[in-house]
């Protein structure tokens, strides 16, 4: 279910990444659709999410700049490393400026600290109300985040900190 594309505004692909990351496609104040980031076994099937962007031809790329967390093992952090650098790798190869934000500055925009992940989905279906289908279970959380990340480029933007 692929929500269509009917003006000119800029369709933005946001990534919030990791082996269990998703991405969302949003045009303004339209939702346009979001997924899992595709994988095969432990990895991120660049193929696919190349496949994905060039089928959607996004204008912009936003990703959350993370890094490893602390007590995180070594193989699991070679695994999001992975991820997260083939990620980078297809946005770069499909030609698309790339925005970095932390999680602390968009999760603090939508006040979404102290609460759990399920409230991410609550505030991406409130902004977005065709997202509730993509959002139906609770696994689907990184799908949330990723459509705010999303919101929060736009939001930026639209107030000239990203040009």
């Amino acid at each position: 279910m692929v929500m269509p594309i009917s003006d000119h505004t800029p369709l933005i692909l946001a990534i919030d990444p990791g082996l269990s990351g998703a991405l969302a496609l949003v045009a303004g104040n339209r939702f346009i659709h979001a997924e899992e980031l595709p994988r095969v076994g432990n990895i991120l099937n660049g193929i696919e999410f190349a496949k994905i962007v060039s089928d959607f031809g996004p204008a912009q790329a936003v990703i959350e700049r993370v890094h490893s967390m602390p007590k995180q093992g070594i193989a699991s952090a070679f695994t999001f490393g992975q991820a997260y650098g083939t990620a980078i790798g297809v946005i770069t190869g499909a030609g698309l400026p790339i925005a970095y934000v932390t999680p602390q500055k968009w999760k603090a925009h939508f006040r979404l600290r102290g609460h759990d992940k399920s409230f991410s989905a609550q505030k991406a279906i409130q902004l977005y109300p065709a997202a509730t289908p993509f959002l139906s279970l609770k696994k689907h959380h990184n799908r949330a985040e990723a459509i705010l990340l999303a919101r929060y480029f736009i939001d930026m933007t639209q107030k000239g900190e990203f040009v």
